[in-house]
């Protein structure tokens, strides 16, 4: 069974992504990356966990998440170094079984692979009924490393947006200040094709509220 905090599991929070083990928690807001103003994703409580520093996981794990009120499961399908999980099918279908309603993806970019590589990559990996969002994430530590110049990330980015959403998915990005303040060369760094789009923000500070948003939000 999971280790899990009870208190934090049973309080009224938004939408809040419970990493067994380690406590951390992840925040998401669809917002615009230019835009202060926020809508929240979802207006009722939702509990959900980041699968991806797990391997393959048995139906009983996904049994266990369901039985402590998760619906919502998150996993890496495309890995900074541009391999996809061969594991998400199974976990994504354990997940199904258990009755977890709702399954994210994310992507790790790192600018090696082109754009329309990243989104044909991923569009044949994932399920034929995926309906989740995609997560596009924007880290620089180890072993993701980003391998395009400065200027040219977010024009990248734009690019990924476009040829995924042509395939039909539904896209978000999941980064931090830190993060993409490092990466794209500012805090600031943005663009109409972007503001778009929600964020999935992150910031481990272990309280399950939006009050940090001033601080945290990026672009």
């Amino acid at each position: 069974n999971l280790l899990y905090d009870e208190a934090t599991i049973k309080s009224k929070i938004i939408t809040t992504i419970v990493i067994p083990n380690s406590f951390h928690q992840l925040r998401m807001k669809s917002i615009s990356l230019l835009l202060l103003s926020f809508v929240l994703v979802l207006a009722s409580a939702k509990l959900g966990v980041d699968l991806s520093m797990y391997g393959l996981r048995p139906s009983s794990f996904f049994t266990c998440l369901a039985s402590n009120n998760v619906t919502l499961n998150i996993l890496e399908i495309l890995s900074g170094t541009n391999v996809i999980n061969q594991n998400f099918l199974q976990m994504y279908s354990s997940s199904k079984e258990a009755k977890i309603s709702d399954f994210d993806a994310i992507a790790t970019l790192t600018g090696f692979l082109t754009p329309e590589d990243v989104c044909n990559k991923v569009s044949h990996a994932l399920p034929g009924d995926f309906n989740g969002t995609l997560w596009l994430r924007v880290d620089d530590t180890y072993p993701y490393h980003w391998v395009i110049d400065v200027e040219e990330r977010i024009p990248y980015l734009e690019q990924v947006v476009k040829s995924c959403s042509s395939h039909g998915l539904k896209l978000g990005v999941y980064s931090s200040n830190d993060l993409w303040t490092l990466i794209m060369g500012s805090r600031e760094a943005g663009s109409d094709i972007l503001s778009a789009v929600p964020v999935w923000y992150t910031n481990e500070n272990n309280y399950p509220d939006f009050n940090d948003f001033e601080d945290a939000r990026f672009g």
